[in-house]
Formats: structure tokens, C-alpha cells, sequence
């Protein structure tokens, strides 16, 4: 792949000069372990995906001994469960991202990819936050409940599988979907 030759203050010199083996293996090295993060990250949407119904708010309160926080829960009316189910839940895995993801750690995975110029490794960063944001919030949270059962499934029958089980699932997450871009957009 071949770019324009970046102006000279965006030349990044630590990868430019770069030994061939480290630009072969730094990038691979880095891929790895950002798909590594991405799956891994598969655990708190599956908590936050979990957080979503009060059902299940009510039933930890009860394991936990707190029955006036479960009966709270139950009894809440309309407005307030909406807000709860779906604020908290966005809120949840916005600051997740805000601890882990807009740290710097993609940039500097980014960087490793051996990137001549800065702004390409900038490119690389919303890439790889674009694809965080669309693949674990919108599509693994969709499947993060039977994830495994779905790859299995892909397996055993082909790739028109998981467009079934999304076209299921989609309608039923479209309040987390709905309020985290509402509330990204606010934010």
C-alpha cells in the first residue's frame, strides 16, 4: 500500500528508521494483541449487557440479602425502569472505554503497527476504536450470550446463521443501542 510522503514534522522517525524484522513483527505482534483486548472486552459487555434488566438487578439484590433494594427495583414505574435500563447500562460501558480504551493504550498500539507518519497512526487509532465501537457494542452484544453456541453454529452451517440470530437480537438491544449514542452524543 502506498501513501504521499508525510511533511516532515509528521515523519515518525522511531518507526521509519526501524530494523525490517521489527516492522514485520510489530505489526503482527500488535494485531494479536489488539484482538486479544477485543475478546477479552467480551466480558464486561456481557456484564453490562447483564446490568440492562432489572430482573436480574433484583435478583443480585436478593442473593446479596438486600430485600428492600430488590422490592426498590421491582416496584419501579415505567420512567424509571427505562432510565435505568438504559442510561446505566451506557453509561456502564462508556466509562469502561473512557478507563481502558481512551487511555492511549490503542494509540500505542497503533504506533507499534510502524506507521511512518503520525497521522496515519492517528488513522489507525479511530480505526481501531471504530471497530471496537462497532464490533463489542453493537454485534457482540447482540451474541455475547451464546457467543460460543453462535461460533459453532457459523461453523457447522455457514455465515447466514449469525445474520439470523441478529436479526433477532438487534430488536431486543435496540434501548442499550439507542441511549449509548445518546448519551455518546451528550458527552
Amino acid at each position: 500500500e502506498s501513501y504521499l510522503a508525510p511533511a516532515a514534522e509528521d515523519i515518525c522517525l522511531s518507526n521509519l528508521l526501524a530494523p525490517r524484522w521489527k516492522k514485520q513483527l510489530l505489526p503482527l505482534l500488535a494485531t494479536v494483541v489488539t484482538a486479544a483486548l477485543f475478546l477479552v472486552w467480551n466480558v464486561p459487555v456481557a456484564f453490562v449487557q447483564g446490568l440492562v434488566s432489572l430482573d436480574s438487578l433484583a435478583a443480585l439484590f436478593l442473593e446479596l440479602g438486600s430485600e428492600t433494594l430488590a422490592a426498590a427495583a421491582e416496584s419501579l414505574g415505567d420512567t424509571g425502569r427505562a432510565t435505568i435500563e438504559g442510561w446505566v447500562a451506557s453509561l456502564t460501558l462508556s466509562s469502561l472505554q473512557l478507563l481502558t480504551l481512551y487511555s492511549g493504550l490503542l494509540a500505542m498500539l497503533s504506533r507499534y503497527g510502524c506507521h511512518v507518519s503520525f497521522t496515519r497512526i492517528d488513522v489507525a487509532t479511530l480505526e481501531k476504536m471504530w471497530t471496537f465501537n462497532f464490533f463489542l457494542v453493537l454485534l457482540a452484544s447482540c451474541i455475547v450470550g451464546s457467543l460460543y453456541e453462535t461460533v459453532e453454529l457459523i461453523l457447522r452451517n455457514g455465515f447466514c446463521v449469525l445474520i439470523e440470530v441478529l436479526g433477532r437480537t438487534v430488536p431486543s438491544q435496540s434501548t442499550l443501542f439507542f441511549n449509548y449514542v445518546l448519551q455518546d452524543a451528550l458527552l
